[in-house]
């Protein structure tokens, strides 16, 4: 019969998937299946001959476990919730199966210090970040049993500095990953306060006697140019990057050249969206971020009308010299993740309005 040793265990059996990193078993006789499980669906099958030593190692185990994640959609939602996976293992070789054991997975693409248990904190790079009205933003966090949400907000009102603290009220099972809403909007909604008041804001996440705190200042300074990324964070929350650079576009044209004897002509042309944007000023904390999103295994860009459209980042520059006393910020390249797409956006919203559409709005801008 073999022997499993888990490297990295969890307390309790739930450990974050950066944590894993190989199965190894001893003492195996004979050819020897593996099969892990989430949620009953088979998710890994294979067929091992052990060494000399009679062992077999099971290596990448992470990306099996975060291939098996589920992701929630980018949209506007005010909670979104990641579930852990119900991971089960079975083993079986000459002599017969082992017992079946089983274990929770949380997502992570970076090494924790601690345990899923004792993850109290924000799931964040910022300690301090700076936004903008408009802005849809998300805070991430694990929910335990007793977990609080609050939000202070310091505006002003008739000419006076005024500090308030609320609750914030969410729906969320003890043990999800939880991502909130928490722009400029939402953080006034919630508190009932103007957007345009609002100086900055903290908030406050409360396990018992831990407490963890995020500081947003809210920017009122012009921008020339702003292009919104979202993406999927270290632990599979939704997190927003802004890029306050300029954007450089340059198509790139693909199709083939066919040429007979005194003929050239193209065929399956198109002219492929590339576009480069700069993030402008960074911290180290909105570089630990967009590292993130490089890594991220989806990406999305919200338009000018609040819709997201799927990308594909290509390439970035993120070099520095450390020290310095030049500004430190990247260009990051994408393209559109759905390939030939282009959009007339010539067409009245809601159907036939005449010929006083959308279309005057361009023409005497």
């Amino acid at each position: 019969m073999a022997l499993v040793v888990l490297e990295n265990k969890g307390e309790g059996n739930v450990r974050f998937s950066a944590d894993f990193r190989r199965l190894l078993f001893v003492q195996v006789l004979g050819p020897l299946t593996v099969e892990v499980r989430s949620g009953g669906e088979l998710i890994l099958q294979e067929a091992y001959s052990p060494d000399a030593d009679k062992c077999v190692e099971v290596r990448d185990m992470r990306r099996v476990v975060d291939d098996a994640f589920v992701f929630p959609n980018i949209g506007v939602d005010e909670c979104v919730t990641l579930k852990p996976l119900e991971l089960s293992y079975m083993c079986y070789d000459s002599e017969g199966p082992d017992p079946e054991w089983s274990e929770k997975a949380y997502y992570s693409r970076s090494r924790m210090n601690v345990t899923p248990d004792l993850c109290r904190v924000w799931l964040s790079w910022y300690t301090d970040a700076v936004t903008r009205p408009g802005r849809l933003e998300y805070a991430a966090f694990l929910k335990h049993a007793g977990t609080l949400v609050r939000v202070g907000v310091a505006y002003t009102e008739d000419g006076r500095d005024r500090w308030k603290v609320v609750d914030w009220e969410f729906t969320a099972d003890d043990g999800d990953v939880v991502a909130l809403s928490v722009g400029v909007d939402a953080v006034a909604e919630k508190c009932g306060v103007a957007v345009e008041s609002i100086v900055f804001y903290k908030l406050l996440l409360v396990n018992g006697d831990d407490e963890d705190v995020i500081t947003v200042n809210v920017a009122r300074s012009a921008v020339r140019n702003e292009t919104l990324l979202y993406f999927l964070n270290s632990w599979g929350m939704p997190e927003c990057f802004a890029c306050e650079g300029l954007t450089d576009e340059a198509p790139e044209l693909e199709g083939d050249v066919l040429e007979a004897v005194d003929h050239r002509t193209r065929s399956d042309s198109w002219a492929e969206e590339v576009n480069t944007v700069s993030t402008g000023w960074m911290g180290d904390a909105k570089r630990l971020s967009l590292k993130s999103l490089l890594s991220s295994p989806m990406v999305w860009l919200r338009r000018d009308d609040g819709s997201f459209v799927e990308i594909v980042v290509t390439d970035a520059e993120l070099e520095r010299t450390v020290p310095s006393n030049e500004v430190a910020g990247a260009k990051v390249t994408y393209k559109l993740a759905e390939r030939r797409v282009s959009v007339f956006d010539r067409m009245p919203e809601g159907g036939d309005e005449g010929i006083f559409d959308k279309t005057f709005d361009y023409t005497f801008d």
